[in-house]
Formats: C-alpha cells, structure tokens, sequence
C-alpha cells in the first residue's frame, strides 16, 4: 500500500481547493451552492457531506433571509455534522474538523477551544483557529449573559494570543478575523480591534463593505455598553 497515497480522489482535491476559495473571498451564498451541487454529485463523500453542512450553517448565520429560513439552514447543518460526528467510520483526518464545526454550531466554545489547543499540543497549528474562535466566543457570553467582566477579558487575551499565533501559521484566512476583532475589543482596544476586522477585507481581496463595517461597529458599541453594565 502507497503510504503516500491521497485520502481523497481527484475530484475531492479540486472541490476542497475551490470550495476554500470561494468561502475564504468572504461569498458565502456561492460557497454553499457550490458545496450543495457537489453534494449532490457525491452525496456518500465525507468530503461533500462535510462541506455541505458547513457552508449551509455559515451562510444562515450571516444571509440576509427569514429567520425560519436561517433556522431549517442551521438545523440541516447540525444535524448533519452530528451524524459525521458520531459515524464509527468517519476517517481519522476529518475528526477534528468535523468536531469544531459541532462544537462551533452547537455553541460548546470551551470544548472547541480546548479541542484546538489539543490540535496544537499534537503538532498542528491549525489548531490555533478553534482555541480563538472558542475564546472569543466564550468571552462574549461571559460579557452579555454572565456580566463577568474580568473572566471575559481573560477568555478574549486567550482568543487574542491564538489569532497570532494562527496568523503566522496561515496569515491569508479571513474568517478568523471577526471572532480577534471581537475579543480584542472585550479587552478594551476598539480602534486596533476595528483595525482586525476590516483586514479581513484585504485577506478576501475585497473592498471594505461599509454595511458589514458598520454592523460591527454595532457590536462594539454594545461590548462598550456591556462592560459598563459590569462596572
């Protein structure tokens, strides 16, 4: 046996380049549709099966539709990463890709923030990308829900450390932005963390939509408002 061989056939090879792509310029209605249409070409594939939950989850969370329309998309998409999650038979280079997304969808951010610095424990800076996301997410919550102001600070100086150390391990990804912007306002420093979010432009190779620039600063407005509730 070709110990060097490939897990996945050609055309997986040529969809996995592709769908990254078209997600990573930040067009996610394009990225599901392609994910849905080589899911139907392959729908047994671990890899179509795989992207075709997680664009359709990506893209309810920021479309502009229904919200019974973002609901039946986000439904759709867990349940299809559970039933990944839990198959005997899922390859062992897919577990914890699928396992972030159940975690991030499911909203368990210290499960997927320990699950990445697990990744990075083994050897694999990509592992750095969950423990941020994780972090950050878990700020935020300590912040709006738990009104722990110190604790979320905490949480978002661990989301803000792995954002560096994922940014010199893969600098051109841009969804990682968002989750540093967010943790690195939590921490008090609005302008560097509308400084992050706004690079994600430039890693998408795409001007600065000021629809999405104002809607986060939306959300720094409210972090602000939110930490003067914890004073």
């Amino acid at each position: 046996m070709n110990q060097n061989a490939s897990p996945y056939t050609p055309a997986e090879v040529a969809f996995r380049e592709r769908i990254r792509e078209v997600a990573n310029s930040g067009n996610l209605h394009a990225a599901m549709t392609l994910a849905r249409e080589f899911h139907k070409e392959h729908p047994t594939s671990y890899v179509a099966r795989y992207y075709y939950a997680v664009e359709s989850g990506d893209y309810a969370c920021e479309a502009e539709i229904s919200e019974d329309e973002k609901k039946a998309l986000k439904e759709e998409a867990i349940r299809e990463l559970k039933a990944l999650h839990n198959d005997p038979e899922l390859p062992e280079n897919w577990k914890y890709s699928v396992a972030n997304e159940v975690f991030w969808f499911t909203q368990q951010h210290v499960e997927q923030y320990n699950l990445g610095i697990e990744r990075v424990q083994s050897g694999n800076l990509g592992g750095h990308y969950s423990a941020c996301v994780g972090a950050s997410d878990q700020a935020k919550k300590l912040l709006f829900s738990d009104r722990d102001l110190a604790l979320a600070r905490a949480w978002a100086q661990k989301s803000v450390e792995a954002f560096g150390e994922y940014e010199k391990h893969n600098p051109t990804w841009s969804n990682i932005n968002p989750f540093a912007a967010t943790a690195v306002a939590i921490l008090g420093d609005t302008a560097e963390a509308l400084r992050i979010y706004t690079d994600m432009f430039r890693k998408q190779g795409n001007a600065p939509d000021q629809k999405k620039i104002d809607h986060f600063r939306s959300e720094i407005a409210s972090i602000v408002q939110a930490q003067a509730n914890c004073m």
